[in-house]
């Protein structure tokens, strides 16, 4: 299982305690992955991965 940090920058967290247009980093060792957060909340991650521009939404 491959263990990545994580760092969220530049983001909004807003009074329903979502977090919005801020920049997701994941790493691990030589290895970065770079997506901009469309939106994070208690049930829903909406992510734009940088380097293709394709969306990703996850839900719980």
């Amino acid at each position: 299982m491959n263990s990545y940090n994580y760092n969220i920058s530049s983001a909004y967290f807003n009074e329903e305690k979502t977090i919005t247009n801020g920049r997701l980093t994941l790493s691990n060792l030589d290895d970065t992955m770079q997506y901009g957060i469309y939106k994070i909340s208690d049930d829903t991650i909406s992510l734009i991965y940088l380097s293709r521009g394709n969306f990703l939404t996850y839900y719980k």
